[in-house]
């Protein structure tokens, strides 16, 4: 089991080692952004559950904790697919 996961490591760091600067710029500004709006969230619902019990910030945290995974998701499927497009183009040329 850890052989194959070293190895599933090992071809997603090719992959990341491979990527083409832009890609590489988006993908660290929205790694960067997924985890400021990721923590805040995890911020608010702590401070939530700790001080305050009110549902308008447990439903505020919630949905922004949803959110930082959906902009997880948007960064890394655009990211490698302008990789893609920018990489198809450079081998037309």
């Amino acid at each position: 089991m850890n052989s194959n996961f070293s190895k599933t490591m090992k071809k997603v760091f090719e992959v990341i080692d491979n990527l083409h600067e832009i890609s590489r710029k988006i993908l660290k500004i929205g790694l960067s952004f997924f985890v400021i709006v990721f923590l805040i969230s995890l911020i608010l619902l702590t401070y939530n559950k700790i001080l305050l019990n009110d549902d308008t910030i447990y439903y505020t945290s919630i949905t922004m904790l949803k959110s930082s995974f959906t902009v997880l998701s948007q960064v890394l499927f655009g990211s490698l697919l302008i990789d893609f497009v920018i990489k198809k183009f450079e081998e037309d040329e």
